[in-house]
């Protein structure tokens, strides 16, 4: 393991909840067209997915995960060509360990209707960020495509949308989260990193890779420092 590599996996083990799995996302930027390029996406955490499928039984699928220096792209493919495919992530963005607690921040992409959904979690219902009296934007953009072998989504999201309402993140932060994956409306879900709904992970911020040693160093230590830093709302 190299230099950087160790200095990121002992800062993560030091600034990561206990026992939560830790996802590094990639350096990169993606076309959202809903077309998964395997270049476009190489550099990318790809978490494999073992999926509920409608009417019982499971299939494969992955997500992906990378950012640039402003915006995060998830992407999805599940080996499942039926009528529909929902993607849904939703962030602690408040960092107490619920994703569904007031201003908590929620994203989607529905394979059919191609509606982008940027929510904001109230203290009864996660309404959509331009909803009447809500003074806040939809920051979403999302793409789907299938073919005969799998259903394909794409979403971006920036890392600091400034709204007030969304997720204030920066390469180095880490950020709790969880995927809700549906195929075929009314079907059962599958989560992510599961088993449960709520269930969380946490998505390590990627930056440029440092080219030196002491950039190394102080990044592990601002990563440290950013410990599942709270929305700057």
């Amino acid at each position: 393991m190299t230099r950087i590599g160790i200095a990121l996996m002992l800062a993560l083990a030091v600034a990561a909840p206990a026992g939560s799995q830790v996802i590094q996302s990639g350096w990169g930027t993606a076309v959202v067209d809903g077309v998964l390029d395997s270049g476009e996406w190489a550099t990318a955490a790809q978490p494999a997915l073992q999926l509920n499928l409608p009417g019982g039984g499971t299939g494969i699928g992955a997500l992906f995960v990378m950012n640039d220096a402003t915006t995060l792209y998830i992407g999805l493919v599940a080996a499942y060509t039926g009528p529909s495919a929902d993607l849904t992530v939703q962030f602690d963005a408040s960092g107490d360990g619920q994703t569904l607690t007031m201003g908590d921040d929620a994203i989607g992409c529905h394979s059919v209707f191609l509606t982008p959904r940027d929510q904001f979690r109230t203290a009864l219902t996660a309404p959509n960020d331009n909803a009447p009296g809500y003074n806040a934007t939809i920051d979403v953009e999302c793409d789907a495509t299938k073919d005969g072998v799998s259903t394909y989504i794409e979403i971006s999201h920036p890392l600091d949308s400034g709204d007030g309402r969304d997720i204030a993140v920066e390469p180095l932060d880490l950020l709790p989260f969880y995927a809700q994956i549906r195929l075929q409306s009314g079907s059962v879900d599958t989560f992510f990193p599961g088993p449960a709904a709520g269930d969380e992970a946490v998505l390590a911020i990627a930056a440029p890779e440092p080219t030196g040693v002491s950039s190394v160093v102080l990044g592990a230590l601002a990563l440290v420092a950013r410990r599942r830093r709270a929305s700057r709302r």
